[in-house]
C-alpha cells in the first residue's frame, strides 16, 4: 500500500458550517449594550475568542467571517455556541477530552468555555460595560524555508464547484535530505481547501506523473486523493486554517537526491474567482536523530453493504503487518482517513488481554482533515494487537462500496508517524 491513501482533505458542501449569520433583530438582544441579567457579556466571551477562534477568524485571515470585535461577533452568537457545543470549531477531529490519549495543541474549548457561549447566545449576546476590539494572532508562518516549492503557474480552475489538481515540482535536491516541517501558502485562498505532497522517488514514478501532465491539456493533470502513480510517497498534508506544521523533534522524513514532488490542490471554486499560484515551504535538514515513516493500516478486501446509515467495519494487524518485521515501533502521530460516507473512526491497541485506546474521532467531517501528534510518543510491541474501527452511512447506496482511491469508493485508514 502507497502513502497516497493518506492524502485526500477535502471540501464538500453537506459538511461546511452554515456562513449566514443569524437574524440579529430575533436571536440577539434588542438592547446590545446593556445587560440581561448576571449572565456573560462580552468581557466574559471575548478572551474565548482570543485565545480559541482569532487565528483563523481575522479581517485578513482564512476564515469567512471576523470575529474581532463585538458588532461583527454578535449576529454568529448562536452558530458559534452550536459549532462549538457540537465540536465541530474549532475543527480537532480526534476526542481530546484525554479520555483517549493526549494531543499536542488540543484544539477543543473546555466545558465551561462552551458553557458560557451557550449563555451569553441564549441571553441575547450583551455587550456589557464595554466592547473593546481584540487583536488576533495571525496562524504561525515559516519564515526562511530551505526549499520554496511553486506550481509554476497561475491556475485558474474551472467552473465545476471541487477540483482537484496534481502540479509536478522539482525540490532541487543533490543529496537525500530530510523533512522536518513544512507550511503551505496559498496564492488564492478563497479557493485553495487543502494541498498534499507526494514524492516521486524512482524514475519510473517520474516519468509515469510526467506522462499523466502531458497528457492533460490542462496546467497539472487531473488527481484525487493521490499523485495517480503507483510508486508515490505521501509527506505532508495540509488544511486552510493549519499552521506552520513541525514533525517530533529529532524526527524526520528522507527526500531522495533527484526526486520529484507533486503538489495536489484541492480547489473549492466560485463565480468570479482569480487564479492560484500556490507555493510550498520545505524546512530540510542533512541528518535527523531517527528517520521517521509513515505507515498505514488499511484493508484492501474492504467491502461496504450499501442502504445502511450505520455500517461498521473492523479489522485487526499488527507491527509485522505494518514494517514487514516484527519489531517495536515508537508512533508519534496519526491521520485517521475516511471518505464521504464516513461517521466515525477508532484506532485501539490490545496487549496481554487489555485494550487501550489510541484514537478515536467519534464525529468524522471531511472538510477537516489532518495528523495529529501525541504529546507523548506510544510504544507499540509485537505482539500488540491493532484494530481500527469505522462507521459507515451507505444509506443512499445501491450497489457494495469497495475500498479506493476515488470520491464513489470509500476508505477506513489510519496513517502514523512512526520510528523504528
Amino acid at each position: 500500500m502507497h502513502l497516497a491513501l493518506l492524502g485526500v482533505l477535502g471540501c464538500k458542501e453537506p459538511g461546511l458550517v452554515e456562513l449566514h449569520p443569524p437574524n440579529p433583530t430575533t436571536t440577539t438582544s434588542s438592547t446590545p449594550t446593556g445587560t440581561t441579567g448576571d449572565g456573560p457579556t462580552w468581557q466574559d466571551v471575548a478572551p474565548i475568542l482570543q485565545a480559541r477562534c482569532l487565528q483563523c477568524h481575522l479581517g485578513e485571515g482564512p476564515a469567512p467571517m471576523s470575529l474581532e470585535t463585538y458588532e461583527s461577533a454578535r449576529p454568529w452568537a448562536a452558530s458559534m455556541a452550536l459549532a462549538v457545543r457540537e465540536r465541530t470549531m474549532p475543527p480537532f477531529l480526534v476526542d481530546a477530552s484525554g479520555d483517549c490519549e493526549e494531543f499536542v495543541d488540543p484544539g477543543w474549548l473546555s466545558e465551561d468555555e462552551i458553557a458560557t457561549l451557550e449563555a451569553w447566545a441564549d441571553d441575547g449576546a450583551p455587550a456589557g460595560p464595554s466592547t473593546d476590539p481584540l487583536v488576533g494572532t495571525p496562524l504561525a508562518r515559516m519564515e526562511d524555508p530551505d526549499v520554496m516549492l511553486d506550481i509554476g503557474v497561475d491556475f485558474l480552475p474551472d467552473e465545476s464547484p471541487d477540483q482537484y489538481r496534481c502540479f509536478i515540482t522539482d525540490p532541487g535536491l543533490a543529496t537525500d535530505r530530510f523533512l522536518t516541517g513544512y507550511d503551505v501558502f496559498p496564492g488564492n485562498p478563497e479557493i485553495v481547501h487543502h494541498v498534499t505532497l507526494f514524492t516521486l522517488d524512482t524514475p519510473t514514478a517520474i516519468r509515469q506523473a510526467e506522462a499523466l501532465d502531458a497528457e492533460d491539456a490542462a496546467p497539472g493533470y487531473a488527481c484525487f486523493g493521490g499523485a495517480g502513480v503507483l510508486q508515490s510517497r505521501q509527506i505532508t498534508g495540509w488544511a486552510l486554517g493549519t499552521p506552520e506544521t513541525w514533525f517530533p523533534e529529532g524526527t524526520g522524513l528522507k527526500l531522495y537526491a533527484g526526486s520529484r514532488v507533486v503538489v495536489e490542490v484541492h480547489y473549492h471554486t466560485h463565480d468570479g474567482a482569480e487564479p492560484d499560484r500556490t507555493q510550498v515551504a520545505l524546512a530540510l535538514e542533512d541528518t535527523v536523530d531517527t528517520e521517521a515513516e509513515v505507515v498505514m493500516f488499511y484493508d484492501l478486501t474492504m467491502s461496504l453493504p450499501p442502504g445502511d446509515a450505520a455500517t461498521p467495519y473492523t479489522f485487526v494487524t499488527d507491527t509485522e503487518w505494518l514494517v514487514g518485521d516484527p519489531t517495536p515501533l515508537t508512533m508519534w502521530g496519526v491521520f485517521p482517513h475516511m471518505h464521504e460516507r464516513g461517521r466515525s473512526i477508532r484506532l485501539e491497541g490490545t496487549r496481554n488481554g487489555a485494550t487501550h485506546c489510541l484514537a478515536d474521532v467519534p464525529r468524522w467531517d471531511f472538510n477537516w482533515q489532518r495528523s495529529y501528534f501525541y504529546q507523548q510518543p506510544i510504544r507499540l510491541e509485537p505482539d500488540d494487537e491493532l484494530r481500527v474501527s469505522c462507521v459507515f452511512d451507505t444509506s443512499g447506496e445501491t450497489e457494495p462500496i469497495p475500498f479506493g482511491e476515488s470520491t464513489e469508493d470509500e476508505m477506513c485508514v489510519f496513517g502514523a508517524l512512526v520510528t523504528r
